[in-house]
């Protein structure tokens, strides 16, 4: 997986930032009392998993 990981972000390194950013706007919400963003952030992604 770290290999994986290591050769994805070296070919594609927006697909990390992007990432880093659906969990960072997620968590703000969520500490807002909006749990929807997270709900629809983690969904994106277990769809492209």
């Amino acid at each position: 997986m770290a290999g994986a990981c290591a050769q994805l972000i070296s070919t594609r390194p927006e697909t990390l930032l992007m990432q880093m950013r659906g969990h960072t706007f997620a968590a703000a919400a969520e500490a807002q009392g909006d749990g929807q963003i997270g709900e629809l952030v983690r969904a994106g992604w277990m769809r492209l998993w």
